[in-house]
């Protein structure tokens, strides 16, 4: 498929080409797997960007072909897969790519340093907590800063401090009582 009639008025091209685009977007999308857009990492949100870059050149720059921007779509799409696939098995590709989650809050206490260095406001850290339906930052286990940038509440009910494994990956998190 070449670049649409130059004779075209370049509304009718628009017209013509958005709907096409977009099948060729979702299907590339679909046989991609859902990761591709998945919210999880830097190169997936620069992947997104490039994606959304893609279309709108396809769409308003009459001189670039339906079919470039299908191979682009293409190569995006095998170029997440290669870094998923390599950090999921390379922990060194994991680390070059993938944030760690960081502990903002730990047992009870508040972690003021991290919150600088992650470029949160305590008040995001209370919201996160109300959202969870906890009353108070002191009394949750953890508020980790996820690798999406979402603020995770662990809250621990009993005061137990049980065994939590799911914040062993947490940079900050305190493995033993203080």
């Amino acid at each position: 498929m070449t670049a649409l009639p130059a004779s075209w008025p370049s509304w009718l091209a628009t017209l013509v080409a958005t709907p096409i685009a977009f099948v060729i977007l979702l299907i590339v999308l679909r046989v991609a797997g859902k990761r591709t857009l998945a919210k999880m990492t830097a190169y997936g949100l620069t992947i997104t960007v490039a994606f959304g870059s893609v279309f709108a050149s396809v769409l308003l720059d009459r001189s670039v072909p339906l079919l470039d921007g299908a191979v682009a779509f293409a190569a995006l799409a095998a170029l997440q897969g290669v870094l998923a696939w390599s950090s999921s098995r390379f922990e060194l590709v994991s680390r070059a790519v993938t944030a760690r989650p960081t502990a903002l809050v730990c047992r009870g206490a508040v972690n003021d340093s991290m919150l600088r260095r992650e470029r949160v406001r305590i008040e995001e850290v209370r919201a996160a907590v109300r959202a969870a339906g906890q009353s108070s930052v002191s009394k949750v286990l953890a508020v980790v800063l996820e690798t999406d940038g979402s603020l995770s509440v662990v809250a621990d009910p009993t005061g137990s401090d049980p065994d939590v494994d799911a914040l062993s990956d947490v940079d900050g998190w305190a493995t033993r009582r203080s």
